[in-house]
């Protein structure tokens, strides 16, 4: 079974000595600090050559002079002195030969670093895939293809862009935006739609208690948005694919879902459907066990996303994806902002798609207007996202919406609504009382 594999992985031990002995040389704090920032201990596959480069991050993190004494001073307080063969082993490492330019020794040790992954990931998906009691097939996929888009990022340099494109730009009429300009997805409600339209390539935010129609509001962006020729897909890690099929609907053909899951519907039903069957053609639903880790999700959407069949993404919701590993001693906070940055970096790599994320609020904050950091289980959601938008129930029964975040839009909006929940529908109210207008 593993015949196939490389009795050595890929590494280059004579790179990582020349490259530590370039950056630990008198004169190249500047190189060592702009090199330590690309590379980290799993660069280096000799564990000598791992024990000097921690402590020499450290030298450069606390701004320290390098030397082969503060080298040795470091590694004694991290206690890996002996890994380098004391003192003496520390000159010797230190005395390879030097090259001007230790940056494409860094690019090397990348490409070589990726390629153990590569490895390494391929043998864990023979193993899995070999292991009949292993997850089923399509969730190896899932997560070989979401670990392999980590691979894929590793190392990644972005780039530094003069700001004299601005002039460029501004000569050609260009327009200042990220992206296709596209609108990412519509809340089907006119007013909302017209001051804070759904942005691609950027996260938005929909914060509710329980009860109030967070998810409902989740199914009216979907609906509404393959009505304007988006291709949604709901991730929908609450409630099961028929259920979700019964709300999209009854939010079409504005009939109970109490009477859908019945099967005591009229007739009309089928021909309401009919008529907006180019819409339920450009949707999907994806239904993922809750704890499904963001990678796997991540990895079916993207999927659909290089087969031009997704350009919106809406998400019920966050607290139900399953939080990655972290450091021992991290906090639960910690683990969900980690989730936060993987969504967001799926917006950012994505300019072309819409991300709705819905998320639930603090229980103090049940028959009171939301603050920015009422969200549930961390703050991070409202915080990175573009558009936040936050509704709840006052002691009269009376939804509300107010806009705590609106990047490229109008500052503050505050509205209330009809919530019509029986066909899954948020309308603006008719008549907007003075509470709703003097914000």
């Amino acid at each position: 079974m593993s015949e196939w594999l490389p009795t050595r992985l890929p590494e280059d031990l004579e790179a990582e000595k020349t490259l530590l002995a370039t950056l630990c040389a008198a004169g190249a704090e500047r190189a060592a600090s702009q090199e330590v920032r690309l590379l980290t201990e799993e660069h280096f596959v000799h564990p000598a050559h791992r024990a000097i480069y921690a402590s020499l991050a450290v030298l450069v993190q606390e701004k320290l002079e390098i030397n082969s004494i503060t080298l040795k001073g470091e590694l004694e307080r991290q206690g890996t002195i002996g890994r380098v063969g004391g003192y003496t082993g520390l000159v010797e490492i230190l005395s390879a030969e030097e090259v001007g330019r230790p940056s494409t020794l860094t690019l090397l040790l990348t490409e070589k670093l990726r390629r153990r992954k590569i490895i390494r990931l391929a043998a864990q998906l023979v193993r899995d895939a070999s292991d009949d009691l292993a997850l089923d097939s399509t969730d190896l996929i899932g997560g070989a293809m979401a670990e392999l888009g980590l691979v894929a990022r590793d190392g990644r340099q972005d780039e530094i862009t003069s700001m004299l494109e601005a002039l460029e730009m501004a000569s050609r009429g260009e327009p200042f935006r990220d992206g296709t300009g596209e609108r990412g997805g519509w809340w089907g409600i006119p007013a909302l739609d017209e001051v804070a339209p759904i942005p691609a390539g950027q996260v938005t935010f929909i914060g509710a208690r329980p009860g109030v129609g967070k998810t409902a509001l989740g199914t009216q962006v979907v609906c509404e948005s393959a009505l304007n020729g988006r291709k949604p897909v709901f991730v929908q890690l609450e409630l099961p694919k028929k259920t979700t099929l019964a709300r999209i609907v009854s939010y079409f053909a504005s009939i109970s879902t109490r009477l859908l899951k019945e099967g005591n519907y009229p007739g009309e039903v089928v021909e309401k459907l009919r008529s907006v069957a180019h819409a339920l053609a450009n949707g999907g639903i994806l239904c993922p066990r809750v704890g499904t880790p963001w990678n796997h999700i991540e990895a079916s959407l993207v999927e659909k996303i290089e087969r031009g069949e997704c350009d919106l993404v809406v998400i019920d919701y966050f607290a139900l994806i399953g939080r990655p590993p972290t450091a021992k001693g991290a906090n639960e906070a910690y683990a969900y902002a980690r989730v936060s940055e993987q969504i967001t970096a799926f917006a950012k790599d994505h300019q072309q798609v819409g991300v709705v994320l819905l998320g639930q609020l603090k229980a103090d904050a049940a028959e009171r207007e939301p603050k920015d950091g009422d969200a549930a289980d961390s703050d991070r959601p409202a915080r990175d996202s573009a558009v936040s938008l936050m509704l709840w129930r006052d002691a009269k029964e009376q939804v509300w919406s107010v806009l705590r975040k609106n990047r490229d839009g109008a500052p503050t909006w505050k509205k209330a609504l009809t919530f019509e929940g029986w066909a899954q529908r948020f309308r603006l109210e008719a008549h907007q009382t003075e509470m709703a207008e003097g914000w």
